[in-house]
């Protein structure tokens, strides 16, 4: 490659540049923002598919509660002789109230929206249907309210139940003893009572006797016998103080054990209560966010609707346009000048469209004049044409051609000059 080829080639990279300059800032500076309705599409799309299934959740949540309280309730009616009747009677009840919250949304919406107007550049308020309205507020209002006490009231109701000790299986240690040391004193007294009974016994029995001088006197060996007797009742009954103050000890710690367990149990019972309490509460208050969310997408389709409407109705423009074009496509002049619906406009019928401004860009492929060509020319175009394809005339050098889109150059190098000649006129007439 040449010296000259590279500058050449680089002007024009240079050249190309610049025009991808320009073209950007034109685009740049003749952006829009969006509108209400192109901002919030996504939105409108998200409600109106979302409140079905919500819907549906609310009818499935609001029949299962009417069947766990009448269930929990022990209500008995003869009619209700199995759980399913009574669920499908639920089901039904709800399914009706949520199709009637449905279709009362959609008439208050409908009508509010087709009623309000612009006056002197400000919104008059639309009319509202009075009666529906009520009927929704009370409706929306009773369910919301009915489903957040009806979830605290089933959750506090089948919340696991506090762990507490079993007293009975704690104090029976201390019971085992405290039997025991009693069967054991019960086991001593019994036996003082044979040997105090047997002593009498003996004392009784003449044998035990010696006569001497008209008295009679105890035996030696009986003596010695008792003695043994008074020794071995002193032994169980030092025997029983003994076991009755380990019984005593046994009791008081089983008191204190048992005041424990419960103090426990108390604690244990006040903390469950305090836990169901908050997860009752917290339940309660998502299924109220989610009624409240429901309601939302149920009136935002409306609300979406509102505000296009208003953006459209403060923009003079866009509202000119629209009325013009609703005035364009609802009257014509037949060719005896009479005025028609264009619903009985015929495609023989000549009619006379009132003069005015075309709604969307101006396309200037449709304005370029027919270029005179020969005949031949002109019938290989027509044939090209019927394959498929746009006519098109360079604006710089003329040249006639069938591209795949409209354009209004052949090329990119007649793009660049038309260019060039354009900005040159502009420097000479300045």
């Amino acid at each position: 490659m040449t010296i000259r080829s590279k500058i050449r080639s680089s002007g024009q990279k240079v050249k190309w540049a610049h025009l991808q300059k320009e073209s950007f800032l034109e685009d740049l500076l003749a952006a829009k923002p969006k509108d209400y309705a192109e901002r919030n599409y996504l939105y409108y799309l998200v409600s109106a598919w979302l409140s079905y299934p919500l819907q549906l959740i609310s009818i499935l949540a609001g029949s299962y509660l009417l069947y766990d309280t009448m269930r929990f309730g022990q209500v008995e009616l003869s009619i209700f002789k199995q759980d399913w009747i009574l669920a499908i009677i639920g089901l039904l009840i709800f399914l009706g109230i949520e199709s009637l919250r449905r279709w009362l949304v959609s008439t208050t919406g409908y009508n509010y929206l087709t009623t309000f107007r612009m006056v002197e550049n400000r919104v008059r308020p639309g009319q509202w249907i009075r009666s529906n309205l009520m009927t929704l507020i009370l409706i929306s209002s009773l369910l919301v309210s009915s489903g957040t006490l009806g979830v605290y009231k089933v959750v506090q109701n089948h919340a696991p139940e506090a762990k507490i000790l079993d007293i009975q299986a704690t104090l029976s240690p201390w019971d085992e003893k405290i039997q025991e040391t009693q069967d054991q004193i019960q086991g001593l007294h019994e036996n003082v009572n044979q040997i105090i009974a047997q002593k009498q016994q003996e004392l009784k029995d003449k044998r035990s006797y010696a006569r001497w001088k008209g008295k009679d006197y105890l035996l030696p060996e009986v003596k010695e016998r008792h003695v043994r007797y008074d020794r071995q009742v002193a032994n169980m009954q030092e025997q029983q103080q003994k076991y009755l103050s380990l019984a005593e000890q046994y009791e008081k710690q089983r008191i204190s054990e048992k005041t424990q367990v419960e103090r426990q149990n108390k604690a244990q019972e006040i903390a469950s209560g305090e836990h169901k309490e908050h997860y009752a509460l917290v339940t309660a208050g998502v299924w109220l966010l989610f009624e409240l969310i429901l309601s939302f997408f149920l009136a935002y389709p409306w609300i979406y609707l509102f505000y296009c409407k208003k953006e459209l109705l403060l923009n003079p423009e866009a509202s000119l346009k629209t009325t013009e074009a609703r005035k364009s496509q609802a009257l014509y002049l037949n060719s005896q000048g009479q005025v028609v619906k264009k619903s009985d406009v015929s495609a023989d019928t000549e009619v006379n469209e009132p003069g005015l401004p075309e709604i969307g860009f101006s396309k200037w492929y449709q304005k370029e004049p027919e270029p005179q060509s020969s005949f031949k020319r002109t019938s290989k175009l027509k044939s090209e044409l019927r394959g498929g394809g746009f006519y098109t005339v360079c604006a710089h050098c003329g040249k006639e051609e069938i591209k795949k889109r409209p354009a209004k150059y052949c090329s990119d190098p007649c793009r660049t000059r038309a260019w060039k000649a354009r900005k040159s006129l502009e420097k000479q007439q300045v």
